[in-house]
């Protein structure tokens, strides 16, 4: 499963930052404790709603990660998107 069939990207054409969306059913707490345990940090985007209507997601950062980095970090958040 591609990662970007669950994803939707929002503001990746400028900044160090973008942020993923995720269709409804995704813990982004979750995910994200289960991402640092193996080293990828991702904020949950869900915890910076104010209203009921919060949806799973997350920021990404990437200025400081280098280019050669990049393929493998998505696989791991692609590996942890799959398990939910």
């Amino acid at each position: 499963l591609p990662i970007w069939s669950v994803v939707e990207i929002v503001g990746g054409g400028a900044g160090m930052h973008l942020a993923v969306t995720l269709p409804g059913g995704y813990r982004d707490l979750e995910i994200a404790e289960r991402a640092a345990q193996q080293n990828l940090w991702t904020w949950p985007l869900s915890p910076s709603y104010l209203d009921e209507g919060a949806r799973p997601g997350f920021i990404l950062g990437f200025g400081s990660t280098s280019v050669q980095e990049i393929p493998g970090a998505v696989r791991k958040l692609r590996n942890l998107l799959t398990m939910k």
